[in-house]
């Protein structure tokens, strides 16, 4: 659990309308006494890590409450070989309270699906009961991270679930200034370009990223031999030196949002016309949502890029989500092939599952050709991976989550029609090789972080690389930049100049 120690009250709207339940669930058991003989029993379902056990021992302290924090741990430590003793002691002494909340701490691991003593499963019957017949200010909550895996009789005991999202990039942003003041009692930094770069961040992930901050602005105190107080103040490159080794939760635990790097349309040469209608499909619903509504616009639910490889048909959905603040779910045929019999469709319900999950989220599907054929062309199992996805765009809401499936491919002609129609993925985007202006476009943002001799000449180059893509494009900058490395002999700082550009054109990939 990831709580800072501050007087400053914690944003519980930053965990949107999981964290406004819970802080109802509070209110009605510890403010109005004749509602709480109404309210269900609550178990927190969410991503592991997701800031769950933060969320409820925030409120606690907001009420001024106690937890009693009931884990397999704490079991086995306090009372060994006697769990179901341990667990009846610790919740009856909740009974003597006049208030208290009673916080069963990853669920799934004391309760299982398979497994569960019945000595145990006994006590803990017997103390809700108990809990329930007593009529005391007594909530009772659970966190878990698989709720399939608790065992179904315990279960039941938990009426309600309440699903924490990952965060919003502006929730991400509220967080992460409520961990910095917590900590360091100021805000030296702007924190919304750090929660824009946080891309599928849970409130761990926010959480450790600030800890190893704070030990790169230490590390830089013990160096300032000035002794300057400054020295020590959070940088914005504190930050990005601690990105790189923060390992995403929501990535790594069975889930496939990707920690993405921040695309603009500005980093994207070219492709003026493909960024307009792109920005009208997908980012302007995502900015303008309640204008949306009110005059019943409905967004398309799919997008489709075509055009020949290395067009930057994937880059162009990174930048969608960048531009838009939403997540990025990049989807490969490999992770839908499965080898049992219907995994690849639990695959696909998974994806989208997530996504919801991840809401605001752009799924990005690539090589859509390759498994979404012509019906008739499709074997059997790709016609159930079929019928699943169009199940699953059908189900798509976006009055209840902000999800858009962006797909590419390179032969549209292909695709079975069916996928295609109205309100499945009905905005067709043609990403063509770029033009002349385009090209000098491409060439100039490819080329900004590389020192170019003033001789290059752009237009030259453009006019000798007819029909090329952004991807040759970029192979042959590099190849320019190891001819300037070759030729300078490695020892002085060399720029590229427009002979390493004409040799790298007489290469066969360019001639």
């Amino acid at each position: 659990m990831a709580v800072a120690g501050s007087n400053m009250e914690f944003p519980v709207e930053a965990c949107g309308l999981a964290g406004e339940r819970l802080k109802r669930a509070f209110e009605s058991a510890f403010l109005d006494y004749n509602a709480l003989k109404r309210l269900p029993i609550e178990l927190s379902q969410s991503l592991i890590l997701s800031g769950k056990g933060t969320l409820i021992v925030e409120l606690c302290r907001q009420f001024a409450l106690k937890p009693v924090i009931i884990d397999s741990a704490r079991l086995s430590t306090e009372f060994p070989a006697q769990p179901s003793r341990g667990l009846y002691v610790l919740i009856k002494s909740c009974l003597d309270c006049e208030a208290a909340v009673v916080l069963f701490h990853n669920i799934h691991n004391l309760f299982p699906a398979k497994g569960t003593d019945d000595e145990i499963y006994h006590e803990l019957t017997t103390a809700l009961d108990l809990i329930k017949r007593s009529g005391s200010r007594i909530l009772v909550l659970a966190t878990t991270s698989r709720i399939a895996d608790i065992h179904p009789a315990v279960l039941k005991y938990f009426e309600n679930k309440i699903m924490l999202e990952l965060p919003t990039p502006s929730q991400r942003a509220q967080l992460l200034q409520w961990l910095i003041m917590s900590r360091d009692g100021t805000l030296p930094i702007d924190v919304n370009p750090i929660a824009q770069r946080c891309h599928a961040y849970t409130m761990a992930d926010l959480s450790a990223l600030c800890r190893t901050a704070q030990s790169h602005a230490r590390a830089r105190r013990s160096r300032n031999v000035a002794g300057e107080d400054h020295a020590a103040q959070l940088t914005y490159s504190d930050f990005m030196a601690s990105y790189s080794s923060i390992r995403v939760s929501a990535a790594h635990h069975n889930h496939d949002v990707t920690r993405m790097e921040m695309v603009r349309w500005a980093d994207i040469g070219g492709h003026r016309l493909v960024k307009e209608l792109l920005h009208e499909s997908v980012v302007w619903f995502y900015r303008n949502a309640e204008a949306f509504q009110r005059l019943g616009i409905r967004p398309s639910k799919g997008v489709l890029l075509y055009g020949p490889p290395g067009t930057g048909k994937t880059l162009l959905g990174k930048a969608v989500a960048t531009e838009s603040g939403a997540n990025f779910l990049s989807i490969s045929i490999a992770d839908l092939i499965k080898g049992e019999v219907g995994e690849s469709e639990k695959a696909i319900a998974k994806t989208f599952e997530t996504a919801r999950r991840c809401s605001p989220c752009v799924v990005f599907m690539d090589e859509l050709e390759a498994l979404f054929s012509r019906h008739d062309q499709m074997g059997d199992v790709g016609k159930k991976l079929f019928s699943q996805l169009i199940i699953e765009i059908d189900a798509l809401d976006w009055t209840t989550s902000q999800v858009v499936l962006l797909c590419a491919t390179n032969h549209p002609q292909c695709l079975d029609p069916s996928l295609l129609r109205p309100g499945r993925i009905d905005r067709l985007v043609a990403v063509r090789p770029p033009s002349k202006s385009e090209r000098i476009a491409i060439l100039k943002t490819i080329s900004s972080q590389v020192t170019l001799h003033s001789d290059v000449q752009f237009e030259e180059i453009a006019l000798r690389t007819r029909g090329k893509t952004g991807a040759d494009l970029k192979e042959l900058l590099r190849r320019a930049s190891l001819a300037a490395l070759s030729r300078s002999g490695f020892d002085a700082k060399p720029s590229v100049q427009m002979c390493d550009f004409s040799q790298a054109l007489e290469s066969p990939q360019f001639t």
